[in-house]
């Protein structure tokens, strides 16, 4: 069930973000990247930009399978 897999998705990643300490590693990368914008790549390249091309799939899967619709 989409709704199913989303909703724990959505969840899991708030849990994430709001555990101790989840967000100062955001927030020190984000401090340091106009220094050293080697390290914003690296560490966009590692976190967000796979999070968005695993999310992207998924989507796509599901609108191959027919499960959902795209607007």
């Amino acid at each position: 069930d989409i709704e199913t897999e989303l909703l724990r998705f959505g969840v899991a990643f708030a849990q994430f973000l709001c555990r101790p300490g989840g967000l100062s590693a955001v927030r020190t990368i984000t401090a340091i990247s106009d220094r050293m914008p080697e390290i914003g790549a690296k560490f966009y390249a590692a976190g967000p930009a796979r999070g968005i091309t695993t999310l992207s799939r998924y989507f796509q899967s599901k609108i191959a399978a027919g499960v959902l619709e795209p607007i």
